[in-house]
C-alpha cells in the first residue's frame, strides 16, 4: 500500500491556467493545490530550490511562495512551488 505524503489534493485545471514569477517569468501551471502548484517554463528557468518568489496565478492575487523543486529537460524546466501564507 501506497501513502501519499503530500498535504493537499492536487488537481488539473478544467482550462489553461497561466503563472507570472517575479512579475516577468510565464509559465503553465499544470498541478494546483491549496498549498502550492507546479509549473512549466518553455526555457530554461533560472529558478533554484529554496529560491523565495512572488508568484501570481491565475486571477489570484500574488503571493510569496518557495520553489520546493526543479526538474529540467530538452522542452523545458517544470518547477514546484509551496505557497507561503
Amino acid at each position: 500500500m501506497s501513502i501519499n505524503k503530500r498535504k493537499a489534493i492536487r488537481f488539473k485545471s478544467e482550462e489553461p491556467i497561466y503563472a507570472i514569477v517575479n512579475g516577468v517569468l510565464p509559465g503553465d501551471v499544470f498541478s494546483e493545490s491549496r498549498t502550492g502548484c507546479g509549473v512549466k517554463f518553455s526555457k530554461a528557468s533560472i529558478l533554484k530550490k529554496n529560491d523565495i518568489v512572488l508568484i501570481k496565478v491565475g486571477k489570484l492575487s500574488r503571493v510569496k511562495a518557495k520553489v520546493v523543486w526543479v526538474k529540467s529537460d530538452l522542452v523545458g524546466t517544470n518547477v514546484g512551488f509551496e505557497y507561503l501564507f
